[in-house]
C-alpha cells in the first residue's frame, strides 16, 4: 500500500494537470481515515446527482434523503476545492480521486462531500463499484 504523501503528491500532479480543476490540499494527518472534498457553486444536490445520473447508480432514495444527510467526518482531512464550477468539474474531480486511489494502491475508508451552503455531508466509497464505474455515492444517515 501506497504511503499517505505518494497518494496527496499523485492526487497533486493529476489536478494540477487538468486545467479545468484548481486543486489545493488544506492539512493532512499521519492516518487516513476520511478525505473531505469542499465544492463550491454549482450547489452540491446538482453534482451529486449529476454523479449518480453519470454512472447509473440510484444510490439515493429521494433528494429528501440526501438534503438531510449528516454525519462526523474523522480525524482526517484533506481538504480539496474545486474553483471551476460546473457539473463536469465536480464529476471529473470525482473520478480522478477514485481512479488515483486505485493506481496508487490506496483506497480511503471514506470520502465527503461537505456543501460550503448548508455545511450537508455526504459519504462517497471509492472502492464499491468496479471499472468502468469508479465511484459510489452513498448518502450518510
Amino acid at each position: 500500500m501506497a504511503d499517505l504523501d505518494t497518494f496527496i503528491s499523485l492526487l497533486r500532479r493529476s489536478l494540477e494537470n487538468d486545467a479545468k480543476i484548481l486543486a489545493a490540499i488544506s492539512s493532512v494527518a499521519s492516518r487516513v481515515d476520511a478525505i473531505e472534498i469542499n465544492i463550491r457553486p454549482p450547489p452540491d444536490l446538482q453534482l451529486i446527482l449529476a454523479l449518480t445520473e453519470q454512472y447509473g447508480d440510484k444510490a439515493f432514495t429521494s433528494a429528501e434523503a440526501i438534503r438531510r444527510a449528516r454525519f462526523e467526518v474523522p480525524a482526517l482531512r484533506v481538504a480539496i476545492e474545486a474553483a471551476c464550477g460546473g457539473r463536469l468539474s465536480g464529476k471529473v474531480l470525482g473520478c480522478k480521486l477514485a481512479r488515483i486511489a486505485q493506481s496508487a494502491d490506496f483506497t480511503p475508508k471514506v470520502v465527503c462531500l461537505r456543501s460550503e451552503r448548508s455545511g450537508n455531508l455526504w459519504r462517497l466509497y471509492p472502492n464499491m463499484v468496479s471499472a468502468p464505474k469508479p465511484l459510489r455515492l452513498v448518502a450518510a444517515e
